[in-house]
């Protein structure tokens, strides 16, 4: 059998696919949809990252080793090939927590979703502060289409 040259070496693929910044799971591309809809390449050590400083924040009795963590990273793994589609942020820390509830480790998890709470109203506090300054700063386009409507010009032509 003779197999066609592509103009890419296994090399280059495999560098490419097995950077941290992108796994091949089977044979899906694994992406993420970012909470502004953009969609980047899976990355493991967000993950890592983000189970590693929740474990951190906990008593110690309630940490899991680093082989437990690197376990639940990979069922996590398996979860999104599973999943056969770009899953979005949310869906991955559903994913966390639930897996961090299969290993037992049931107080990390609750800290994890404690701080995941946490963070989401601090993202819509700062989205309503941003909403309400550029309403104060007249950088609203809803706000100025109202003004629009006072104009001096066509106030005069319109009818009382």
């Amino acid at each position: 059998m003779r197999r066609e040259h592509t103009g890419l070496s296994w090399q280059g693929i495999n560098g490419l696919f097995n950077s941290p910044q992108c796994i091949i799971l089977g044979l899906f591309v694994a992406g993420i949809i970012k909470r502004d809809g953009r969609e980047v390449p899976y990355d493991y050590s967000k993950i890592k990252n983000a189970i590693e400083a929740a474990n951190a924040e906990v008593a110690e009795q309630d940490r899991l080793s680093d082989t437990m963590v690197g376990f639940v990273v990979g069922r996590i793994e398996k979860r999104i090939e599973a999943v056969g589609r770009s899953v979005n942020v949310e869906e991955i820390q559903d994913m966390v927590i639930d897996e961090l509830d299969q290993a037992e480790a049931h107080r990390l998890a609750r800290h994890y979703s404690d701080y995941r709470l946490r963070h989401e109203l601090l993202r819509k506090q700062n989205s309503t502060d941003a909403k309400i300054l550029s309403l104060l700063r007249h950088d609203n386009e809803l706000a100025r289409q109202e003004n629009a409507n006072k104009d001096p010009v066509i106030n005069s032509t319109m009818q009382h």
